[in-house]
């Protein structure tokens, strides 16, 4: 029996007790919970269900500060510079 998530374990530290969770719009280190640990019997889909609790709000857009936008904005002029320069000298 396959079951779908919404999300992908990338990686568990078994040393640590962690495991690295994509969610889609985020990856995150996230410690595994002690009801896994301690359940070596619990079923796949109780399993899912204990990781689904752990799932971070999902993040809404905002508006870029002026001051934070001039940075990108001047990071990006910087890059494309450079790149230009790259270019230049190939």
């Amino acid at each position: 029996m396959s079951n779908s998530t919404n999300f992908v374990v990338v990686k568990v530290d078994p040393v640590n007790k962690t495991m690295v969770i994509d969610w889609g719009y985020i990856r995150l280190n996230h410690r595994i919970p002690n009801q896994i640990l301690e359940n070596s019997n619990l079923s796949q889909n109780k399993i899912i269900e204990l990781i689904e609790k752990m799932r971070p709000k999902q993040p809404e857009p905002i508006e870029i500060p002026k001051g934070l936008q001039f940075l990108i904005d001047k990071t990006d002029q910087e890059l494309s510079q450079q790149t230009i320069q790259d270019e230049i000298l190939l």
